[in-house]
C-alpha cells in the first residue's frame, strides 16, 4: 500500500538542501510512495545525481527514482516532474523541505491516503522553521477560506492525478504559482479536504518567502481569475493588504530573540 503517492522534488545536485530533504525524508516516503521523481538543472546534474543514488542503493531501496531537468522556472520544473508520474496522489516536497520523522504520523497518512481517494485535495499540516530553529505550524485548519488567505501549505498538500489532468502550475508565476493554482482549483470546484495532522518541515526562505514578490503575484491571480466577480475581488485585495500587515509584523517580531513577544503573539494567533 505504499504506491498511494508520487513524491516529486526539485532542487539542484550542487545544493546542500536536495541531500537535507532526502536524508531527512526517505524513511518515512517509503510509507506512503515507492516513486520519487527528482527534477534538476541540467542534463549534467543528472549523471551526478545518478551516480549518487548508485552509492546509496540502502536508502532508495524499495524506491523506484526517476529524473528529469529543466532550468526555466519552478512552475515549468514542476510539470515536468508531475508529468512522469503514475500513483493517485502527488505531493510536491522541494529541496530543504522534509518530512516530519514520525513514523506513527506516515502510518495514519497512509491510512488516510487511502481511505480519502474520492477527494480531489487533501490539506496536511506543515511546521515552518527558519535558520535560528524557531518553529511555527500552520493554521489554515480554521481559515481554509482562498482566495482570502495567503494560501495553503503546498509542501504538506496530497493533489489527485485527475487534477492535474485538468489544471498545471502558470508558468507566468515565479512564487506564487501554488496560490494561482489552488486559487484555478477552487474556482472550478474541486474538493478541499483539511486534515489535521502535521507531516512537513517547511524551512523558511528563497523566493516564495519573500513577501512583497509572493503578494504582488497573488494580486495578480486574483486579477486573472475573479476579475468578473467584483465586490469578491475588492474583499479578496482587501484581505491580502491585512493579511500582508499580519505577516510582517510576524516575520519581524516571531523570528527575533524577544521569547517575551514570541509568547505574546502565539497567544492572540496573530497569524
Amino acid at each position: 500500500m505504499n504506491n498511494l503517492a508520487s513524491v516529486v522534488t526539485l532542487g539542484s545536485y550542487f545544493s546542500s538542501e536536495l541531500f537535507e530533504t532526502i536524508g531527512k525524508s526517505y524513511k518515512f516516503i517509503k510509507y506512503i510512495s515507492n516513486e520519487w521523481i527528482f527534477v534538476l538543472i541540467n542534463k549534467k546534474e543528472i549523471s551526478l545525481f545518478k551516480e549518487y543514488v548508485e552509492r546509496n542503493k540502502s536508502i532508495f531501496q524499495g524506491l523506484e527514482i526517476k529524473y528529469d531537468f529543466c532550468s526555466e522556472g519552478i512552475a515549468k520544473s514542476m510539470n515536468r516532474g508531475i508529468s512522469i508520474t503514475k500513483n493517485h496522489w502527488i505531493l510536491m516536497l522541494h529541496s530543504g523541505d522534509y518530512l516530519k520523522q514520525d513514523l506513527n504520523i506516515f502510518k495514519k497518512t497512509r491510512d488516510i491516503l487511502q481511505k480519502q481517494k474520492h477527494n480531489d485535495i487533501l490539506v496536511f499540516g506543515s511546521i515552518y522553521k527558519n535558520i535560528n530553529a524557531n518553529e511555527r505550524k500552520s493554521n489554515h485548519f480554521k481559515k481554509f477560506k482562498l482566495p482570502y488567505e495567503l494560501s495553503i501549505p503546498h509542501q504538506s498538500t496530497f493533489i489527485a492525478r485527475k487534477v492535474y489532468e485538468q489544471l498545471n502550475y502558470s508558468e507566468e508565476f515565479l512564487s506564487s504559482m501554488d496560490y494561482e493554482f489552488f486559487l484555478r482549483c477552487k474556482l472550478k470546484g474541486f474538493n478541499f479536504k483539511s486534515v489535521p495532522i502535521y507531516t512537513t518541515i517547511y524551512t523558511l526562505g528563497g523566493t516564495s518567502s519573500n513577501l512583497s514578490v509572493s503578494v504582488k503575484e497573488m494580486k495578480l491571480a486574483i486579477r486573472k481569475n475573479i476579475k468578473n466577480k467584483l465586490f469578491r475581488f475588492y474583499l479578496a485585495n482587501i484581505n491580502l493588504n491585512i493579511i500582508v500587515l499580519r505577516k510582517l509584523l510576524f516575520k519581524y517580531l516571531y523570528f527575533t530573540n524577544f521569547s517575551k513577544l514570541r509568547t505574546y503573539f502565539d497567544k492572540i494567533k496573530l497569524i
